[in-house]
């Protein structure tokens, strides 16, 4: 098929590629966002590094959100995750972005609420609408980000609308759980069913401080405490305030932790 040339043509113009439409109504708007696509002055590793705690991963998303850089977001998506998928290349995300930027993750009015980390992955919660008197509900949106050797990339979003008297102290302050989405749960579950390495103890010995049963010198850990251990990390349920002392707080935090942002 002999390709066609669309170059000088004006937005007014007939069409090149002969349907009778003018330019504008017919090519424009695919070439624009192909221009948009393919046109990239910054990298990714600008704004988002590897080792980033989550907070400092967040920062670095907003300031490609404020740039509208529709096509450096894309490339923040896990390769081959569902999100990526859904859209299935960067041109229909970049088309669905300029038509609606709310719908990008952590688009629009979206108020960071807090974090939770769980091994490898981390999960972002914002809300949208909460002090908008006009509405009656609020939408919550939570990101998945997988930990890469490229840094935190998103996996998928999930949004949940709830009515203003839903959100009552029983749900963390003004914020719903976390095991509301599914995204969660599902990493929960996942996480639970992995194999738990328990170290073998041939031989013990009583420790003469405290009476107890202990591995002899030479031996590996405690089965009782590897148990409690990995049941706990996957259960910690602990709050850590944000503000100032959130990056020193997300460098620290163990697997399950939770960190709200204010």
């Amino acid at each position: 098929m002999e390709e066609i040339d669309f170059s000088g043509v004006g937005r007014n113009d007939p069409c090149p590629c002969g349907s009778g439409k003018k330019y504008k109504k017919c090519h424009y708007r695919k070439h624009q966002i192909q221009m948009e696509t393919d046109r990239q002055t910054v990298k990714l590793s600008d704004f988002l590094k590897p080792g980033q705690i989550p907070y400092m991963w967040f920062k670095g998303l907003k300031l490609i959100l404020n740039r509208r850089n529709w096509a450096l977001l894309y490339e923040a998506f896990l390769e081959g995750g569902p999100l990526q998928t859904r859209y299935g290349s960067a041109e229909a995300f970049v088309e669905e972005a300029r038509t609606r930027p709310t719908s990008v993750p952590a688009g629009g009015e979206f108020e960071l609420k807090r974090f939770r980390l769980l091994g490898e992955f981390a999960f972002i919660m914002g809300a949208r609408g909460e002090d908008d008197r006009r509405t009656s509900t609020v939408e919550y949106e939570v990101l998945q980000l997988k930990n890469t050797a490229e840094g935190y990339r998103i996996v998928d979003l999930e949004h949940r609308t709830y009515e203003q008297s839903e959100l009552t102290e029983s749900k963390i302050g003004s914020d719903p759980v976390f095991e509301d989405f599914k995204l969660v749960q599902d990493a929960y579950a996942e996480a639970r069913q992995a194999p738990i390495e328990r170290p073998v103890v041939k031989r013990w010995v009583k420790d003469p401080e405290t009476g107890r049963a202990v591995p002899a010198d030479g031996e590996e850990g405690d089965v009782s405490r590897a148990d409690d251990g990995a049941i706990m990390a996957l259960s910690v349920e602990g709050d850590v305030e944000a503000g100032g002392d959130v990056a020193a707080a997300g460098s620290d935090a163990k697997v399950g932790d939770e960190v709200a942002a204010d």
